[in-house]
C-alpha cells in the first residue's frame, strides 16, 4: 500500500485502528512494523469500537475513517 500511496505523490501520515481481541491487536503491531512501518507512523489500541472508542467520537471516526480508505482507493488507482 505504502509503494501504491508514494508512487501515486501522497504520502501516509499516521495509520490508526482499534482491536478488541488483545492478540489480534498485538499481531497487527507486529505486521506493521514486519512491513517497514515505522512505529511512529501508527497507533493501535486495544479496544472495542462499538462500545468505546479511545478518540471519544466513535461516529466520527467511523466516518473520518470511510473517508480516509474511499480517498486513498481513488488515488491508487
Amino acid at each position: 500500500m505504502r509503494k501504491k500511496v508514494n508512487n501515486a505523490g501522497g504520502r501516509i501520515g499516521k495509520i490508526s485502528g482499534q482491536e478488541k481481541n488483545i492478540i489480534t491487536c498485538n499481531l497487527a503491531r507486529m505486521n506493521m512494523l514486519l512491513h517497514g512501518v515505522k512505529d511512529t507512523e501508527f497507533e493501535i489500541y486495544h479496544g472495542d469500537m462499538a462500545n468505546w472508542n479511545v478518540h471519544g467520537r466513535t461516529a466520527h471516526m467511523r466516518q473520518m475513517v470511510a473517508q480516509r480508505i474511499r480517498k486513498l482507493f481513488l488515488t491508487c488507482r
